[in-house]
């Protein structure tokens, strides 16, 4: 069995250390290395880097030209196998394969899009899942091929589930190839009229407003947004984030004031339903600290109005 496998972040690295073991994997896609960090460090993709632990090819091109395709053909893979590569396939591409398969962190065909492991935290979902699906023209409408699903707990943030479903991908992706291979009409197609969409998140995402967003809410996109992008707030004319929050279900002023700012407590700030109680937060320009040194400097923010 011959296979090209196509990735780039973390997530997709125990997948391909797992098609590795058990196949023959004769060549790995993945972004190009980019330039990381404030100090801009050209830096390679996590699955460049395993490939090559594993002493596979890899090709890192800028697009899927026509060029890449001819050379893609050269190698007579029967399987293509996607997870987190980042670029949009042509069906040129894809009829270069008997079989082509996408790892879809999400219960397709809910959160079809770039960004279903943090839609599901933002949505509070109760359970997740992943699907392997057959790779098709429009964005991951293909018929599934296997799906697990399993159940959250209310604390994951979008780190911890991406580790999640980085450990439980690679045995499912190994199951849709034995199904394809004994049966290539292998496949249950989607429900179109039930799909649902996610978006790339932009910085201004991670803005809070207080005044019309509840307490439970705010907390479900901190969880979302964990590693990138923060959340913040404006405050001094800076931006004011924050890393640690507790939730109050109190309502006990107006939205948008501070209703208790003390060492113990927290910077509490009453939302549309609830306080948001800020344990940990950074002024732009400055470093993070625990509540209890951020008021050593800044006590007037008891006085604040957030929007």
């Amino acid at each position: 069995m011959r296979i090209v496998f196509a990735g780039t972040p973390e997530i997709a690295v125990p997948t391909l250390q797992s098609l590795a073991q058990h196949f023959n994997v004769v060549a790995v896609l993945c972004n190009p290395d980019a330039l990381v960090g404030r100090k801009r460090v050209l830096t390679p993709p996590a699955v460049k880097v395993a490939a090559e632990q594993l002493n596979l090819p890899v090709l890192q091109p800028a697009k899927l030209d026509a060029n890449l395709e001819e050379q893609i053909k050269t190698l007579n893979a029967d399987f293509f196998i996607c997870f987190a590569y980042g670029k949009i396939f042509k069906e040129s591409f894809l009829n270069i394969f008997k079989f082509a398969l996408n790892v879809h962190p999400s219960l397709l065909p809910k959160y079809r899009g770039p960004t279903p492991i943090p839609a599901a935290i933002l949505h509070g979902d109760n359970e997740t899942g992943i699907t392997i699906q057959k790779l098709g023209l429009k964005i991951d409408s293909g018929d599934i091929i296997v799906q697990q699903k399993f159940a959250l707990t209310g604390n994951e943030t979008t780190l911890s589930l991406s580790e999640q479903v980085s450990r439980l991908a690679p045995p499912l992706v190994t199951e849709a190839i034995g199904a394809l291979s004994k049966n290539p009409a292998a496949g249950t197609a989607q429900a179109a009229d039930a799909a649902s969409y996610c978006f790339m998140l932009k910085k201004e995402d991670g803005l809070v407003l207080f005044k019309k967003e509840t307490a439970r809410q705010i907390e479900r996109k901190l969880r979302a947004f964990n590693p990138q992008p923060p959340l913040y707030t404006n405050y001094k004319g800076k931006e004011l984030y924050f890393y640690e929050i507790r939730v109050d279900d109190r309502n006990l002023t107006e939205t948008g004031r501070i209703a208790y700012c003390n060492k113990k407590d927290g910077l509490g700030i009453q939302t549309k339903a609830g306080i948001v109680a800020i344990l940990k937060l950074q002024l732009a320009g400055k470093k993070p600290l625990e509540i209890a040194a951020f008021l050593n400097g800044e006590s007037d923010i008891a006085n604040a109005n957030f929007l």
